[in-house]
């Protein structure tokens, strides 16, 4: 389980109004946090520089996020029956304000949601009450095999997110979209920014958007919005993130 924070947000990233869940639009970088575990007995274990979990429900601008990626599971069952054991155990240690991200299954694919593990995560429950705080975490890259390892992209996604916008209105519930980047070229530059575009003018529904990569990664990795050595910023942020 990791507790999810952005580093780096774009000047429009303030909207005028929250979503189901009570929060603002989501939009960052996605980084790092502290990593946990959640035995079956519902205790945690934490590394490096972990927080205790009575600090939990001081966290009241962060969020929970349970994996990064899930994938090649043989059946979803146990999966739901985890997030739940999660879920729960994040509610009893007291932070009980915050949101949770729910990844689905195929690496957290925001395609195979709607008719993978999503159906079957709906019955996952908050002892918070309601669902507003059991937000969908999805991720979704644009070249030709959704690895987000080629520098040209093939599509702008927008076939998927209307499939995923339709099921989670049906379910009346919300996601994010916490993983996605393109590389250095015009192609990139366009499907990145028409995705985003997309995912902003439905908010609340998508709560908001992290964009792969920054912090440590170099600026010459393929998929960089690092600002570069001084100071102004890749033009993959300029033309395809800054505007959404």
């Amino acid at each position: 389980m990791r507790a999810t924070t952005s580093s780096r947000t774009s000047s429009s990233a303030t909207p005028s109004g929250t979503g189901g869940s009570g929060l603002p639009r989501l939009k960052g970088v996605n980084t790092a946090g502290y990593d946990f575990t959640v035995k079956t007995d519902g205790s945690f274990t934490g590394t490096g520089s972990t927080p205790p979990t009575s600090q939990f429900p001081h966290f009241a601008s962060q969020g929970f996020g349970l994996m990064n990626e899930p994938h090649d599971m043989p059946a979803i069952a146990p999966w739901v029956q985890a997030v739940q054991a999660a879920v729960n155990a994040i509610r009893a240690a007291g932070a009980n304000s915050q949101i949770i991200l729910i990844p689905g299954s195929s690496w957290s694919s925001a395609a195979a949601l709607p008719g993978e593990a999503g159906p079957q995560l709906l019955t996952v429950t908050d002892p918070a009450g309601g669902v507003s705080k059991l937000v969908f975490d999805v991720h979704k890259y644009l070249d030709v095999d959704n690895s987000g390892t080629h520098d040209e992209c093939t599509t702008d996604n927008l076939g998927v997110f209307q499939t995923l916008v339709s099921w989670l209105k049906q379910n009346n519930r919300q996601a994010i979209l916490s993983e996605t980047g393109g590389g250095h070229t015009q192609s990139c530059y366009t499907a990145l920014n028409s995705q985003l575009a997309y995912i902003k003018n439905n908010y609340p529904t998508m709560l908001g958007f992290t964009v792969w990569s920054a912090g440590a990664f170099a600026t010459t990795y393929e998929l960089s919005v690092t600002p570069n050595a001084d100071g102004s910023d890749q033009q993959l942020w300029i033309q395809a993130v800054k505007p959404n």
